[in-house]
């Protein structure tokens, strides 16, 4: 949407989380493309966990949820809805910060300080995400010995 404003980076997007192996509903990923992202962000801190009450009648245009409340209407109806944390989850936020610094080149010990968990963790998680194609293979990773 070109009135949507530019994505929030510090939360991953619906395609994002799927390519680190983490499982979210397709109707956000279908909210997302609707609402944009930095939207469905902002409304998930806000309601992400909790139970929202979607009103029968049009929102308030002025309100800022207003895209995803009429989007909510159309797919889902209205009614009581417990409205998933998704994208905003502190696992998934968790792996998100762990891809992002062990990208710019952190060691496993400084990615579990910055993160606040063990090593081991950070090496699972760095296992699966080499595993699944989001970072580089030991094998394909320049070093002293097979730069020659």
């Amino acid at each position: 949407m070109a009135d949507t404003p530019a994505r929030n980076p510090e939360y991953p997007t619906f395609d994002e989380c799927l390519k680190m192996g983490v499982h979210i509903a397709p109707m956000i990923g279908r909210m997302e493309a609707d609402c944009g992202h930095s939207v469905l962000v902002a409304f998930l801190l806000r309601w992400g966990g909790v139970e929202l009450n979607i009103p029968k009648s049009a929102p308030d245009e002025k309100s800022p949820f207003a895209t995803v409340l009429n989007w909510l209407r159309r797919d889902i109806g209205y009614g009581a809805w417990r409205v998933p944390r998704a994208l905003v989850n502190d696992r998934t936020v968790l792996r998100w910060r762990m891809l992002h610094l062990l990208r710019a080149g952190q060691s496993l010990s400084e990615v579990a300080r910055a993160v606040g968990c063990t090593a081991r963790t950070v090496s699972y998680r760095k296992t699966d995400f080499t595993r699944r194609g989001l970072l580089p293979s030991p094998d394909l990773v320049p070093t002293k010995e097979n730069r020659q």
